[in-house]
């Protein structure tokens, strides 16, 4: 479906062939392409549908739980017979909050501990397991990365509710396992059974704050780090943003969930994505105030079970139940060595390769992505379906007992995840240098200026570049001029000579006076040089500058100054 999706916006954008005559994926592809289809986040249409479901901890004690297969939501079946429970209600509530800069997805993981969510045994941290509640949260976070993103969380959690009893696995579950096999009991009653659940509630807000002059962006970033500090609570942190980024705090958020303030008379963009668990209010937050308000008041406003959602569980082998007896399992505790070197990492590689080409090809026509070969992309995006399929079918064979050693693992996928990186589509960012950066770059990659003298000149040494540091406006741009003598000079300069930009690194844009000049080349990736002659009439000193110069890069943080490395000689 996703597959489809894509090919039919890339097909409209005329970046890939249309019609009877496109190629269909196979039927294996497509396979692959819709079990890796995520559920539509509900929270995202409509936010009051968040609060459904799952406020009961009994509905979800004893159920079954899949360790592998990216399942956000542990199994509908209990394979379990009755049992007893202790509940907990609206007791030992803890509150915690967290306020972070984030700059990828492990950054996200990190603060919201989703891996410490699950716990029981599940083998944990090479292997990309999101079998908990917590998929959509995730994803949400996963779908904003901008070199300045900060991610705000405060969370209540009670004390767990629990199995008292000693369980029984149900007799049908148990006639499954021996008629069966290993591989089908957990296909229906997952890998282990949930012990304890946590309750609480929880509300989180990422805001990515953007500019097209990254020296604006830089400055608002370290704004913002000084306004948080050490001790800031999630209700300061917005607040702190609203400030650095010259917001109104009660402007009204747009629809797509942006608005804009002004820092140095420039605009700067706010992008807001929330997303609440729990709690008494469903509706969208419609300014930063409200934002504001909202972590404020959230932990405190939690006054029934009703209210609650799964925070964290704990799981249990079936081992443990009293009547398992000496069967053996679905486990993917064994082959270790494999997973941990190879299944795992691979696996975390072509998902991300999967997410990332799927938002390329979505945004072709956006101007986010330096040029790519869009059919090569979708090609790509195919196969590592295909491979993901392959390595989840390969947990499971080993988990069934199948033979599982690394060699057999790297024989079966390849190893061309280790270099997927390279061959995904690049997204850009723009820089915008100071002429006295941009020299500083090229003169480092002994791309230099120069200047000399061109026909007639009555001057010595009359051609001049440099920067004139006492000047209240140009001291940051690039000076040209001639000196003309008591009878006139003319010179011919070349500035950034024999250099060139490194792929894919492009000019966007020059900002320039050249007025008093006769341009003779612009710049260009392949070919650096900015030429230009300039006579002066005696007693005249005709001047000439290079303002900015603005780069098409790859995505970094400006404050780590990466356009640094972004220029060598020819």
């Amino acid at each position: 479906m996703l597959r489809r999706l894509l090919g039919a916006m890339a097909c409209a954008m005329m970046v890939v062939g249309c019609g009877p005559e496109a190629v269909e994926p196979s039927s294996r592809v497509q396979r692959a392409h819709d079990a890796l289809l995520p559920p539509i986040n509900p929270c995202l249409l409509n936010p009051s549908l968040c609060n459904t479901g799952l406020s009961n901890p009994g509905a979800i004690l004893g159920r079954g739980w899949n360790a592998v297969s990216d399942q956000d939501l542990p199994s509908l079946l209990s394979c379990l017979d009755s049992f007893t429970t202790a509940s907990a209600g609206l007791t030992g509530p803890v509150v915690t909050s967290k306020v972070s800069f984030i700059s990828d997805v492990s950054d996200v993981k990190d603060v919201l501990q989703l891996d410490g969510r699950v716990s029981g045994g599940v083998p944990g941290t090479k292997v990309p397991i999101s079998g908990s509640v917590f998929g959509d949260m995730g994803r949400t976070a996963t779908a904003t990365t901008s070199a300045v993103q900060l991610l705000v969380h405060t969370k209540v959690e009670f004390n767990p509710n629990r199995i008292t009893s000693t369980p029984r696995v149900s007799t049908a579950a148990l006639q499954t396992f021996d008629s069966t096999g290993a591989a089908t009991f957990r296909t229906r009653c997952g890998d282990r059974y949930v012990e304890q659940v946590a309750m609480g509630a929880e509300y989180f807000a990422v805001f990515k704050i953007s500019s097209t002059n990254t020296s604006v962006q830089s400055h608002v970033k370290a704004n913002l780090a000084a306004l948080i500090g050490a001790s800031s609570t999630p209700a300061q942190a917005v607040q702190a943003v609203t400030t650095a980024a010259g917001a109104n705090p009660n402007a009204t958020v747009s629809l797509n969930g942006s608005l804009t303030g002004s820092v140095n008379n420039t605009v700067v963009v706010i992008e807001l994505e929330v997303l609440q668990r729990g709690g008494p209010v469903t509706t969208n937050p419609t300014s930063l105030t409200e934002v504001i308000a909202r972590f404020r008041d959230f932990p405190t406003s939690i006054t029934s079970e009703a209210q609650l959602r799964p925070m964290r569980v704990t799981l249990k082998p079936y081992s443990q139940t009293g009547n398992f007896g000496t069967r053996q399992a679905f486990s993917i505790l064994d082959p270790t060595t494999s997973l941990a070197r190879v299944l795992g990492p691979a696996y975390a590689a072509w998902m991300d390769a999967y997410h990332e080409l799927s938002f390329a090809l979505s945004s072709s026509g956006s101007n986010m992505f330096f040029a790519f070969d869009a059919n090569a992309a979708a090609a790509l995006l195919d196969t590592a379906a295909v491979k993901l399929l392959d390595i989840e079918q390969a947990i499971d064979a080993c988990g069934a007992g199948a033979s599982c050693t690394e060699a057999q693992m790297r024989s079966l996928i390849g190893n061309e995840w280790t270099t997927l990186r390279s061959q995904l589509p690049v997204r850009k960012q723009l820089y915008r240098l100071t002429g006295k950066q941009f020299k500083s770059v090229t003169d480092a990659a002994n791309a230099l200026s120069t200047g000399a003298t061109d026909g007639w000149t009555s001057a010595p040494a009359p051609c001049h570049i440099d920067i004139d540091d006492a000047s209240a406006t140009k001291r940051n741009s690039v000076r040209i001029w001639t000196s003309s003598g008591v009878a006139g000079a003319g010179c011919r300069y070349k500035l950034f000579n024999n250099g060139r930009l490194v792929s894919p690194w492009l000019i966007q844009s020059i900002d320039s006076d050249l007025d008093q000049s006769t341009l003779v080349r612009m710049p260009t990736a392949s070919n650096l040089r900015l030429e230009l002659t300039q006579f002066a009439v005696p007693w005249s000193w005709p001047i000439s500058y290079v303002d900015a110069v603005t780069l098409a890069g790859p995505q970094g943080d400006p404050a780590g100054e990466p356009w640094r490395t972004s220029v060598a000689l020819r």
